[in-house]
């Protein structure tokens, strides 16, 4: 199995580019403040005046309602509970997709097991860090973007290529991730998805 190096990847498919990262959790937060530290145009998709809300603001990001960060955004990151992706998508996110647009996800359940069914002309990736939950910001120092250890998995699930596959490693290379392996997203998600329910009863 091949692994790629950052050096693999050109960032200039990313120029230009705004991001939108929905959910402002342990994933949210690390995604949204480790591209912004890594020059990128981020926004945050939160409840408003929740307190995850209040808690992107307080970091110094661009925080709105999924709606509107969906409709100013080339790559939207869906990073809610999977329980919740498909409400949102269904209410937020489909009715604001332009083509050519890039869905990335942090984990295959709803695409996988098709709770979400994006149209053909919508690029969608999984990008799967190697992080522990809640320990990503640890690794970054507060201003400068260090690799993280560990090799991610990363995936073009698009019928649409080569539009989408391009995304996914600079994406993680600015999130600071160093080394990647491209992965079947059937078996990524399959076993994954029952050990990470179990883990959280």
């Amino acid at each position: 199995m091949k692994v790629y190096y950052d050096d693999d990847a050109s960032l200039d498919v990313l120029k230009g580019k705004k991001l939108a990262i929905l959910g402002f959790g342990s994933q949210g937060h690390a995604h949204a403040l480790n591209l912004k530290e890594s020059g990128m145009d981020v926004c945050v998709a939160e409840l408003k005046d929740s307190a995850p809300w209040k808690a992107a603001k307080e970091a110094g990001l661009d925080v709105k309602e999924a709606a509107d960060a969906v409709k100013s955004s080339d790559v939207i990151m869906v990073l809610l509970p999977d329980q919740l992706q498909k409400k949102v998508y269904e209410q937020a996110i489909a009715p604001n997709l332009d083509e050519g647009n890039t869905l990335a996800f942090a984990h295959g359940f709803n695409i996988h097991y098709k709770q979400i069914k994006p149209p053909k002309n919508i690029n969608v990736i999984t990008s799967i860090p190697p992080w522990i939950r809640g320990k990503s910001r640890c690794l970054t120092a507060s201003s400068v973007i260090r690799p993280i250890p560990g090799i991610a998995k990363t995936d073009s699930v698009s019928t649409a290529p080569p539009r989408a596959s391009p995304n996914s490693i600079p994406i993680m290379v600015k999130m600071g991730i160093k080394a990647f392996l491209k992965a079947c997203l059937t078996k990524t998600t399959e076993p994954e998805s029952p050990l990470e329910r179990a883990v959280r009863i």
